[in-house]
Parts: C-alpha cells; structure tokens; sequence
C-alpha cells in the first residue's frame, strides 16, 4: 500500500490531469511530492466515461480504440477477474483494441499477469492526456471506493463500469477460464500427485488466516492422509512449504492448477482455482462471499463474520477490528472441535 495520500476528497473518484496535460491516478499521487492545487479531475479536461459519475452503455464503433484508465486496477484478484472480462470482451469484439492505462506502482507480480494477455496494450502512467484521442475512454480511477463495487458481484461490477451489462456475459466465462491458456511450468517430480494446497496470506490483515488456524487444517489434513503444500512454513511435520518454487506468476498459476483442493482466504488464489477448476475451500471474513464467487461452482465459502461486526470491509481500521477477525477465526476453530468428524470437510473432494 502507498503512503497516505495527500489529495483532498474532492479529488478523488476518477482519472487526474497535471497542469502539464499529463494523466495520472490518485494513487500514483501518494508516492509523489506534487501539491494537490497542480492536478484538476479528468472530468474539468475532456469527456470521459465514468458509471461511478454517469451509469452508461456502450457503443463501441469497428476500428475504434477503447482506453481504460485504471484497467483493471493493482490487486492480483481483481486483475484476474477484469482480465476475464476484456478477454471475453476481446473475443466478442476482435476489431475492438484494447489499451490499459496503468499504475507504474502495481506490485510486479501483478504485472506479470498483464504481460501473458497479449490481446491488450498496456501502457503506464503519467502520459500525455492526447495519447488517448484517438479511441473512447473509460475512467476507472479508484474504483474499489465505488458504491457498487461492495454491490455487486466483482465480474458484473467490471461488466456494468465498462458499459456492457452483467447478463451481456456468459455465465462460463465468468470463471476465469482464460488462464488455461497460458503455458505453466512443469511441477517438480518429486512432489505428490495429489496434495491439497494451502494459501493462508492476503493483502490485507483482516483477511489473512492466522498462522495457527493454518497449522490446524494442516495437521489435520495430513492426518487425513493428504500431502499438504503451501506458501509459508508452518510448524508442522510432514507439511512442505513451496513458497520458493511458485517464485513468480506462472509459477503460483501451475502450483494451483495441480492441487486436488485449494483452502484459500478471500485472496487471488481462489480466482486462480476457478480458472483451473480446482475445488476450493475459501475463508471470507467481512465481505459477501457472493460478491467474489457466486460463479465458481467448484468454490466452497465459508463466512467467518457470523454476526456482521466486519460486514463490508476490506482493510480493518483498528487493533479492534483485527481483533474481531481473530475471535471470528476462533468461533470457526471451536466449532469444528466441537463437531462430530471435525475437518472431514476436505474428503468430499478427493471422492
């Protein structure tokens, strides 16, 4: 995350322009000295598609370039699921060319994942605001703080921002497939055939599954008799961490496309499963499960917030909020250890 930035409200919400004509995103602004008074919204400067601003359709002309400033944002969950949609986009609209006006602050391995998509151009902020003349442009600058985004199921948030409606898609394509194309890596050989893959980490602390949570499942996975690989050490005897090996994007996509059962948070790891296929287990704390995997048949959610204490946040505000997270997480714990076959959740997936 990026310092705290020193833009007053009124400047955020869509796309900004420098004085020198110059486009850039309110997050870009937060790494930089520059005085707010330097920079006026996208809006004062040219005409710009916003749903956040203005709810429209579109109609897009043969030939004509579309810009999508912010496309699709710097979370690697996000991107997975907005590149689902300009893919799907992509093959329903070849003559549309499609170019992504980017973060140049998004984590590396975010775009990494933008580079195996070679049916759209990415280019990174700040550029000329003329570089963009020659097509439509849609202003997705800091979309995540849009009412809809917490309204809506992600892919048919992305779907209503770039205009298309959420019914234009087809359910199928709404899983992420687009991933099976890429070529991955081979796993090594002397991993197991089946394992269950265990991806306790998110970007944020509130969603994260604490360490001795992810101890428990793995104890008792592999007391079920299943190998468990995951991304971190644990103290756990008989588990393996890979964290070194699924060193880059490519990497993580073959570590997930071969698991026999994902246990995720609410982190990129359960979209990746989706495109693959793979069952999944995935822990939400405050948001809706359906927001994120209301399309992913093969996804298991389980919402930790019983009573709604964390209902709608993404990151926590305070040492209470994490705190309740953490009682969330012991409710779930107690639960299981109370019940009757405790953790036999993972054998209806190895079936």
């Amino acid at each position: 995350m990026p310092p705290s930035s020193p833009l007053p409200p009124a400047l955020t919400g869509q796309a900004l322009v420098h004085t020198s004509g110059a486009l850039w995103l309110p997050y870009d602004l937060a790494f930089l000295d520059e005085p707010p008074a330097r920079f006026v919204p996208l809006s004062q400067v040219r005409p710009a598609l916003n749903a956040d601003r203005a709810p429209f359709r579109l109609d897009h002309h043969p030939g004509r370039a579309l810009h999508l400033v912010n496309g699709m944002g710097v979370a690697l969950g996000d991107s997975v699921i907005g590149l689902s949609v300009l893919h799907w986009l992509h093959r329903a609209r070849p003559d549309c060319a499609l170019h992504l006006h980017r973060s140049p602050h998004a984590p590396a391995y975010v775009e990494q994942l933008y580079a195996l998509a070679p049916w759209l151009t990415v280019h990174y902020l700040p550029q000329p605001l003329s570089a963009l003349d020659d097509g439509l442009v849609i202003d997705l600058a800091d979309f995540m703080y849009r009412p809809a985004f917490d309204r809506l199921p992600m892919v048919d948030f992305f779907l209503d921002s770039l205009g298309l409606g959420p019914a234009a898609m087809p359910a199928a394509d709404k899983t992420n497939r687009w991933l099976r194309d890429i070529a991955l890596p081979q796993r090594p050989a002397d991993w197991p055939q089946r394992y269950v893959l265990l991806c306790p980490g998110a970007s944020s602390p509130l969603r994260r599954m604490p360490d001795t949570v992810a101890a428990d499942l793995a104890r008792a996975l592999l007391a079920q008799g299943h190998a468990v690989l995951g991304f971190g050490p644990l103290p756990v005897p008989g588990y393996r961490d890979i964290a070194a090996w699924s060193r880059d994007l490519t990497h993580l996509l073959a570590t997930v496309a071969g698991a026999a059962l994902v246990v995720a948070t609410d982190s990129a790891p359960l979209h990746l499963a989706a495109g693959f296929e793979r069952p999944t287990l995935a822990f939400f704390m405050g948001i809706d499960p359906t927001l994120r995997v209301r399309d992913y048949p093969a996804c298991h959610a389980v919402q930790l917030d019983k009573d709604g204490q964390l209902r709608g946040l993404h990151h926590a505000a305070s040492d209470a909020q994490l705190q309740q997270a953490g009682r969330c997480w012991q409710a779930w714990r107690d639960a299981l250890a109370e019940a009757p076959g405790a953790y036999a959740f993972a054998q209806k997936y190895f079936t």
